[in-house]
């Protein structure tokens, strides 16, 4: 509790009751500072691409006297919104890999937040246990995060591998190229203090 407390003190405090349940949406999100992204390998890590999106929608609730044991967060991007610079590589993933007509959203849901010590420089390690979907394949993942609370924001970083053959995914490929089979998933989150 103790370790909750330091981390996220802008929205405890801005709730006025310990008692009861926070709830934090999208609204919240600096969509700006805000993003989601993977990393692809091509060729055994001869290279790679990032390609990002913004968040669409996040639901978050809490409450601070049971932290464990009253918990949930979803967060969804829309498939269409990842963008790598390359234009040709885009469209393929939309086409072909992600199939965004059908399978609009990826979306992460978490029932399970565990805290762990607060480190000299301020940062809250934790661990995020949930669901990601990905083209309505579900897949349990727990998820390394850090929690620092900076200029009056709360900000969540974290990163994770999937493998896209769990998710039912062809690795992509053009002219020679084959994207590996391990993605980075990576997100970086700024919650406004909530009022």
């Amino acid at each position: 509790m103790k370790y909750f407390c330091i981390a996220l003190t802008f929205l405890i405090f801005s709730t006025l009751t310990f008692a009861q349940e926070v709830s934090v949406d999208i609204a919240a999100v600096d969509l700006e500072a805000s993003y989601i992204e993977y990393t692809g390998y091509v060729n055994e890590r001869d290279h790679d691409f990032v390609a990002k999106a913004n968040p669409n929608s996040l639901a978050l609730t809490y409450n601070p006297e049971s932290f464990d044991q009253s918990f949930s967060l979803e967060i969804t991007a829309l498939a269409n919104d990842f963008d790598s610079g390359n234009w040709f590589r885009d469209q393929n993933g939309r086409r072909t890999v992600f199939e965004t007509k059908k399978f609009p959203e990826i979306k992460f849901s978490s029932q399970n937040l565990v805290l762990e010590g607060v480190t000299e420089s301020g940062l809250q390690p934790a661990t995020l246990t949930g669901q990601l979907t990905v083209k309505d394949v579900s897949l349990d993942v727990s998820v390394p995060i850090t929690l620092n609370s900076e200029n009056q924001k709360l900000i969540v970083d974290g990163s994770f591998t999937v493998l896209l053959s769990d998710f039912g995914i062809k690795r992509p490929s053009a002219i020679g190229d084959v994207v590996d089979d391990d993605i980075l998933l990576a997100f970086h989150i700024e919650l406004s203090s909530v009022e």
